[in-house]
């Protein structure tokens, strides 16, 4: 057997880890998940993993890495972006779902979402909420 060091694995590469995928899938069920681990045991490879299984579990995941977002608001111009071009088709259900959540008021702060060619702007008003660190 051969062992990858470096990059996450995908496809015949991943080492397939049924059970803590199964235990993934039981948590989704009804929760979130944190996973945490330390350097180099596979969590992203793992997470690739569950984002092609997804749609067969009814799920529709992206991967996203948002390691160098900036700020809150970078991060969520990132997770828009994502599901804008992953999932366009959900990305108008979305929106309509979190209207009266405290994502809501967020929402209303976006200036522009584009469609196929993804693009979101937030308003000069929306920067302003988000706390500096």
């Amino acid at each position: 057997m051969q062992c990858h060091v470096g990059s996450p694995v995908e496809g015949e590469d991943f080492f397939n880890r049924k059970k803590e995928i199964n235990a993934i899938w039981r948590a989704l069920d009804s929760d979130s998940l944190l996973l945490l681990a330390p350097r180099r045991v596979g969590k992203t490879s793992l997470m690739k993993h569950l984002v092609y299984l997804a749609p067969d579990k009814g799920y529709q995941a992206s991967y996203l890495t948002v390691e160098g977002a900036a700020d809150e608001a970078d991060f969520m111009e990132r997770l828009y972006r994502a599901v804008a071009e992953n999932h366009p088709n959900i990305m108008k259900t979305f929106v309509d779902r979190v209207a009266d959540s405290p994502l809501g008021t967020w929402v209303k702060r976006v200036k522009k979402v584009g469609a196929l060619g993804v693009s979101i702007e937030l308003t000069a008003e929306a920067k302003k909420h988000w706390p500096e660190s």
